[in-house]
C-alpha cells in the first residue's frame, strides 16, 4: 500500500495522519464485499474510491469520526480492484491511502448466469437482488448490476432467504430460520423468532410464528410479515369438481401482521375476515399443519397514501385494507364469493382483467397497481374450465375506489411465451420500465429444460417497457444438468437502486465492456 498526501489550496491546517494501514478483510458470507477499517489522528470523513473492469463507483460516508470500519459494496467477481481512501478533516488538506484486492471467482455450486438481451441506456440503473435456491447445489442472494448483467454483491451463508428487502440503512430484511435483518457483511444484525438461543444478541422473541413469504419494513421502527393460523370453519367444499361446502374443515388461514423492532405487535389481521373462508379455489385442499391451506397468502404491499394490499394465491384475489384494517375493496373473479361480499368486489368489464394464483404486486409511480400473473389454471373451480394456459403475464390496472371499477390498462407477455406456474413478482419504477421474475420455468420455447440439457428449474428476470415487446434486460439464471437435477429457482427479483445506505452519497458510472 502507498500513502499520498495532498494540499489543497487555501487549506493551512496540517492534514490528517494515518494511524497505522488501510485494513482490508474479506468477510465469511460474503465474498465480494470487503470491511475496511482505518483510524485517523484527528476525527475525519471517509470518501473512497473503488475502480476496476466494470466497476468505477465514488463512495462518502456521513460520519465524522477517528475509527472508521466500512463496507465496500459493488465489486464484482474475479477482478483486481483498487481502492483510493480520501480522508477529509476541516480547514486541513486531505489525506489519500491506496490499496487493492482481488476477488474469486464465483463459486463452482453458483448457477450460470446468461444474459439473453440487454439495452444498457434504458435499463433503469441499479441492481436485481435474485434469491437465488437451488435443493442440491445450495442457495444464494446475488445483486446483479442492470448495466451489466454481471453480480456485484453476493451472499453465501447459513440462512436460506427467500423474500428479501434493502432497507434505508443498506441492510437486507428476508424470512429464513424466522425473520431476520442482515448487514451485506452477510451477518445476522436481528432474528425474530418465537424460539432462540437466550445468549445471542441477535434473537429476539416475536410476536408470530409460521412467518412466511413476505417480511417488509414499511416505516421507522416498522415491519410487516404474513404468518398462518389455523382455524375452524363449519362448511368447507371438498372437491374442486363440486365446490359445494360439504361439512367442517380445518383452514390455514393466513395473517397479516405489524411489529416493531423489539417484537412489540402493532396489529394482526387475518385472512378470514376479509375473504370467504367457505370459497374453494385450486390448491386450496393441499394440506398444511393439518389443514387446508384455503388462502395462501403471498404478498402484502404498503398502498400509496396508506393502508395495505393482501395478495392470496388459492383465492385468486387481492384486497386492500386501510390504515385501521378496514376492508375496502376485493380484485378477483367474482365467482364463488357469497352474496355478502358483492358490495367489496371491484367491477370489470372484461374477462382479460382476471388474473389467477398470482404473485408479488407493487404499485407503479402514478399509483395504478401492478401483478405478476402466474395464470394458472386461467379458471376457478367455480368458472368453466378453459384450455390449459401456456405463458404467465404482468399486468397493470386502475382502481377506482369510489365507483368500484377496475380497468386493465396493459399486459405483457415475454416473447418467448413463459409459463412460471409458481414463485415471480413485478415490480413498477420510476423510470416507467418493470421488472418482473419468472422464477419457476420448467420450459422454455415448449421445449422442456431437461430436453435442453438444463436442470429442472430455470428462473429469469426481466425488465421491460409497457407496450414494447422486447425487454430491455433479461437474465436467465440455470444449472447444466451435469451439475445439477433440480435446477434453480428464484423467489422474487428485487429491484434496488443502491447498495449502500441511503445517508451515504454514491456515485456510480457505467463502464463500457
Amino acid at each position: 500500500m502507498s500513502l499520498l498526501v495532498l494540499w489543497a489550496a487555501c487549506r493551512s491546517g496540517a492534514p490528517p495522519t494515518l494511524v497505522g494501514d488501510l485494513e482490508l478483510e474479506e468477510p465469511r458470507y460474503a465474498p465480494l464485499t470487503r470491511v475496511l477499517r482505518a483510524t485517523t489522528d484527528v476525527p475525519t470523513r471517509l470518501s473512497v474510491h473503488l475502480e476496476g473492469p466494470g466497476v468505477d463507483l465514488d463512495v462518502r460516508w456521513p460520519e465524522v469520526r477517528t475509527e472508521h470500519e466500512v463496507l465496500l459494496v459493488g465489486a464484482k467477481p474475479d477482478r483486481e480492484l483498487a481502492v483510493t481512501a480520501t480522508f477529509e478533516a476541516p480547514d486541513a488538506p486531505s489525506t489519500v491511502a491506496e490499496t487493492s484486492f482481488r476477488t474469486a471467482p464465483l463459486p463452482e455450486n453458483f448457477p450460470d448466469l446468461e444474459l439473453v438481451s440487454l439495452d444498457p441506456d434504458r435499463v433503469e440503473p441499479g441492481y436485481r437482488l435474485l434469491s437465488l435456491d437451488s435443493e442440491d447445489r445450495g442457495a444464494f442472494i446475488a445483486g446483479v448490476d442492470a448495466w451489466d448483467g454481471e453480480v456485484a454483491w453476493l451472499y453465501e451463508g447459513p440462512d436460506d432467504l427467500g423474500d428479501i428487502d434493502l432497507t434505508p440503512r443498506g441492510t437486507l430484511v428476508g424470512l429464513a430460520i424466522g425473520a431476520l435483518e442482515l448487514d451485506l457483511a452477510g451477518e445476522v444484525l436481528v432474528r425474530w423468532s418465537e424460539d432462540g438461543d437466550p445468549t445471542d444478541p441477535a434473537w429476539v422473541v416475536s410476536p408470530f410464528d409460521n412467518e412466511n413469504h413476505e417480511l417488509t419494513e414499511v416505516g421507522p421502527d416498522e415491519y410487516v410479515v404474513l404468518s398462518n393460523r389455523v382455524t375452524r370453519v363449519d362448511a368447507f367444499p371438498d372437491s374442486y369438481l363440486d365446490p359445494t361446502p360439504a361439512g367442517p374443515a380445518n383452514l390455514l388461514d393466513p395473517g397479516i401482521i405489524r411489529f416493531r423492532r423489539d417484537g412489540t405487535e402493532l396489529s394482526t389481521w387475518w385472512y378470514s375476515d376479509y375473504l370467504d373462508p367457505g370459497r374453494i379455489g385450486f390448491d386450496a385442499l393441499n394440506v398444511a399443519r393439518g389443514a387446508h391451506d384455503w388462502g395462501h397468502g403471498n404478498a402484502v404491499v404498503a398502498r400509496p397514501g396508506g393502508g395495505w394490499l393482501a395478495s392470496s394465491r388459492h383465492q385468486d384475489a387481492l384486497f386492500a385494507l386501510d390504515a385501521d384494517g378496514a376492508l375496502e375493496w376485493i380484485l378477483s373473479t367474482p365467482a364463488g364469493f357469497a352474496p355478502e361480499f358483492a358490495p367489496y368486489l371491484l367491477r370489470a368489464t372484461d374477462r382479460s382483467t382476471r388474473f389467477y394464483h398470482q404473485h408479488g404486486p407493487s404499485f407503479d409511480p402514478d399509483g395504478n397497481l401492478v401483478v405478476f400473473d402466474n395464470h394458472n389454471r386461467g379458471h376457478n373451480p367455480y368458472e368453466p374450465a378453459v384450455p390449459a394456459p401456456t405463458e404467465s403475464r404482468v399486468v397493470a390496472y386502475a382502481v377506482d375506489a369510489e365507483a368500484m371499477t377496475v380497468d386493465q390498462l396493459w399486459e405483457w407477455r415475454h416473447p418467448a411465451g413463459l409459463m412460471s406456474g409458481a414463485l415471480g413478482n413485478a415490480t413498477a419504477l420510476p423510470g416507467g420500465t418493470v421488472v418482473a421474475c419468472y422464477g419457476f420455468l420448467q420450459a422454455e420455447g415448449g421445449a422442456s429444460n431437461e430436453s435442453r440439457g438444463l436442470g429442472k428449474f430455470v428462473s429469469r428476470t426481466v425488465e421491460f417497457v409497457p407496450g414494447d415487446p422486447l425487454p430491455v434486460f433479461d437474465l436467465r439464471a440455470s444449472f447444466p444438468a451435469t451439475e445439477s437435477a433440480a435446477g434453480i429457482k428464484t423467489y422474487r427479483s428485487v429491484p434496488t437502486p443502491r447498495l449502500y445506505a441511503v445517508d451515504v452519497e454514491v456515485e456510480r458510472r457505467r463502464v463500457e465492456p
